[in-house]
Order: C-alpha cells, then sequence, then structure tokens
C-alpha cells in the first residue's frame, strides 16, 4: 500500500486517570513518525509524560490485513526514567476503510479540511468505528482539553504522607508530657508556703539528703510541723503525730486529714527504714499547700 495512504505523524494528547482510578489526571504527548510502513506492522515511540504515573493504561492497535481497520492490540508500557514513559504498539491507518478507536473520548481531525469527528465516551473494552479517507493525516486528541502539569516544582501526593506522618509523630512526643504537666497554681503571694514547698521538693529530690534515706523523712516531718504551725495555728514542733490529730487546729481544717496522712507516713518512713514514696508524697504535698494558700496564714 502507498505510503501516502499511512499516517504520517499522530499528535495523540490523552488524558488518562492513573493510580487505580482515583481521578487523578495524565498528560502525554505521543509523536508517531514511521517513513514507511505496511499493514500489520509494529511501530515503537516514545512517550513524554509530565505527571509521574505508578501504573500505565495500556493503549495500543493494529491494522487489520483484510479491513483495512485499526483493532485493539496487547500491548505494554514501561516508565524508564522518571517523566519518560517507552512505549511499544502499533497504530496505523489504512487509506480506506475503517478506523476503529477505544472508548476513551476522542476527536478526530482531518487536517487537510479541517472537518472533525468526535469519537464520544464508551464503555471500557469497545470500539468507535469510522470511515476514513485518503491522503489525509489525522490528529486524535481527547475532547476535554487536558492540563499539563509542570515536571517541576509540583507538589507530589506522597509529600503529604510524609508530611502528616512527621506531624503524627511530633504530637505523640510532646502530647503526653502535655498532658501530665502540672496544672496547679500556687498564690503567689503565699511566700513563706511556697519556701516550704521548694524545700519539700528539694528534700524528695535528693538535694540534701540522697533518695530514700531515712533522714530525708525525719526532715520533712519537721517542715510539715513548721507547716501546720503557720497553717493551722498549732505549735507542732514538739507533738508527735497523735497529739497533732488531737489538735483543735488541725481537726477544723478542711484539708487536715492531708498532713497527717503525710506525717504518718514520714513516721512509718523513720521507723521502719522502707524508701519514700517519692511521687506520693509530693502530690500530697502540693495539693496541701495549693489549698492552704488559698487563705492567709495564720501567725
Amino acid at each position: 500500500m502507498h505510503r501516502r495512504n499511512l499516517i504520517a505523524g499522530v499528535l495523540l494528547l490523552c488524558a488518562f486517570p492513573v493510580d487505580g482510578g482515583a481521578g487523578e489526571q495524565m498528560r502525554m504527548e505521543l509523536m508517531f513518525t514511521p517513513d514507511s510502513a505496511v499493514i500489520g506492522q509494529k511501530v515503537e515511540y516514545r512517550a513524554r509524560a509530565w505527571h509521574r504515573p505508578s501504573e500505565l493504561p495500556r493503549f495500543s492497535m493494529q491494522v487489520a490485513e483484510t479491513t483495512g481497520a485499526l483493532v485493539p492490540l496487547e500491548g505494554f508500557a514501561e516508565v524508564v526514567r522518571p517523566g519518560v514513559t517507552e512505549w511499544r504498539s502499533v497504530l496505523l491507518v489504512a487509506g480506506s476503510g475503517r478506523l476503529a478507536l477505544p472508548g476513551i473520548g476522542l476527536e478526530l481531525t482531518d487536517t487537510l479540511s479541517g472537518n472533525v469527528r468526535r469519537v464520544g465516551q464508551s464503555p471500557p473494552g469497545s470500539l468507535q468505528v469510522l470511515a476514513v479517507t485518503p491522503d489525509t493525516t489525522y490528529v486524535l486528541h481527547p475532547l476535554r482539553a487536558p492540563v499539563k502539569v509542570s515536571g517541576r516544582g509540583r507538589f507530589e501526593p506522597y509529600w503529604l504522607v510524609v508530611v502528616l506522618a512527621v506531624l503524627i509523630a511530633l504530637v505523640s512526643l510532646v502530647l503526653p508530657g502535655w498532658l501530665r504537666r502540672d496544672r496547679r497554681v500556687i498564690p503567689e503571694s503565699v511566700g513563706y508556703e511556697v519556701s516550704l514547698l521548694a524545700k519539700l521538693e528539694g528534700l524528695l529530690a535528693g538535694e540534701v539528703f540522697p533518695a530514700g534515706d531515712v533522714r530525708c523523712a525525719d526532715e520533712i516531718g519537721r517542715v510539715i510541723r513548721a507547716y501546720l504551725a503557720s497553717a493551722c495555728g498549732i505549735d507542732a514542733k514538739g507533738m508527735t503525730t497523735t497529739e497533732i490529730a488531737m489538735s483543735p487546729g488541725i481537726a477544723q481544717h478542711p484539708f487536715g486529714d492531708d498532713f497527717l496522712g503525710l506525717l504518718t507516713e514520714m513516721d512509718r518512713v523513720k521507723f521502719a527504714g522502707v524508701p519514700i514514696g517519692h511521687e506520693e508524697c509530693r502530690e500530697a504535698i502540693l495539693h496541701a499547700i495549693a489549698v492552704i494558700g488559698r487563705e492567709p496564714p495564720r501567725h
């Protein structure tokens, strides 16, 4: 068949959904330049894509020798490097006969007359059949104008996954500590109570005695007794825990039981020689000071 009856060049711009049909569009430019070909010959051509697909759809045809029509041919596409895709298939048009196209919504343009034939969207796997004329170069392009995506500086979807993973990691590291932080506010006016708190915290932190030292419990007991003298008006320095419990001042205070519990714990540590439950003691001390601090201490 005369080579003028074959396509000298076809520019095909196809918008295919990629990544499993999630609606993401790709623009491709395919150039066909067979100088000479015969019906049924396979033509290799290169496609340059501006979008990096994870899996390219198959699009290939061959010319039927008997009818001169294009029919689907099982072909393949291979990404050889980012942005460049190697396609191997056949797209030849006979000088007369029929042109069969996949149902992907194309226009067939006669470059000599300017006439446009529209090929509408059809079910997947079906073919649209059009009559063709000899001595004509045809241009195939989609009915919907595709959007060209630049190959540089564009936002790739996988970056969103990376950013979200980093944010989740940061939140998982910061949030637990933020939730566990001590939100209690001790009034600034209670200077004596705050100084006692600092001393107690220093004792519990092992700044005066090693952590778990029996002398630490003894010193905490002295501080608590001094604190009771200020907050409850009890001269508790020389009193035992039992005597403090029987004092009217401690009984009238709404949180007197907290102090008695602390003193009892310190006595147990002192006489039994067991390690101090540091966190429990600190929580009780903080709670007591925060409550007592609402009222001016009585001297």
